[in-house]
C-alpha cells in the first residue's frame, strides 16, 4: 500500500495488488531496480497526459508520480536570474 500511495501514486490511492511482487521483494531484502519501475510509471503518466491534451480532454485524476515529474523539472529546467 505504501508503494501504491507514495511512490507510484495510483489513481485509487488504496490497496491494490499491482506492486505486490515489488513489495514482497523489498520486504525480503532483495535488491532490485525500483528506479526502472518509477521511470516506466512516469513515462506512462506522461503518455496519458499527452494523449488527453491532444484530444482536448481534461487531465484530472490520472494518478501517477507527479512528484517525480515536478522534482525532475525543478532540477533540470530552472533558469538563472540575471
Amino acid at each position: 500500500m505504501w508503494l501504491e500511495k507514495f511512490i507510484f501514486c495510483g489513481r485509487s490511492v488504496g490497496p491494490t495488488s499491482v506492486y505486490l511482487a515489488a513489495a514482497e521483494l523489498l520486504a525480503n531484502g532483495v535488491r532490485f531496480p525500483l528506479g526502472r519501475y518509477l521511470l516506466s510509471s512516469t513515462y506512462h503518466l506522461l503518455h496519458q497526459v499527452s494523449e488527453k491534451l491532444l484530444f482536448g480532454e481534461p487531465t484530472a485524476n490520472l494518478g501517477g508520480p507527479w512528484w517525480f515529474v515536478n522534482m525532475w523539472l525543478n532540477a533540470h529546467m530552472h533558469k538563472r536570474l540575471q
